[in-house]
């Protein structure tokens, strides 16, 4: 099973209820979205004994995180990723500047049939 977050924002009471219900639900491995902001945020993160794709988000400092999530044994990536998981081919990405671009981005894919949700292709956006 695939836990997805975003924008968490140094929150980290929210990456512990996440991980918490996550742990629960059997979860084997997160994507988190982008904009975790620091490196305290991302040893929490860190924490999760399971597979770890963390995009870049939009927030001064991501550069550093990623370092440090590397280093981490995370897998970090630029925004848009295609990540092969489950069996299904995967596209995630932080955001494109603004909501609204983000939103009509993700409607575009979401309505070209490419990942649509009867097929093995899923879409996943995060932007706050």
């Amino acid at each position: 099973m695939l836990g997805v977050i975003s924008d968490t924002h140094d929150d980290l009471n929210s990456i512990r209820a996440a991980l918490e219900v996550f742990s629960k639900e059997k979860v084997e491995s997160i994507i988190h979205l982008g904009d975790l902001i620091s490196p305290f945020a991302l040893r929490e993160l860190a924490k999760w004994q399971g597979r770890i794709d963390l995009l870049w988000g939009n927030n001064e400092g991501e550069a550093l995180v990623a370092k440090l999530g590397i280093e981490l044994g995370l897998k970090v990536h630029t925004s848009p990723v295609e990540l092969s998981l489950f069996d299904r081919e995967i596209l995630a990405f932080h955001g494109f500047g603004s909501l609204s671009l983000t939103e009509k981005v993700a409607r575009v894919l979401a309505d070209c049939g490419e990942y649509a949700y009867t097929s093995l292709r899923v879409l996943f956006c995060g932007l706050s």
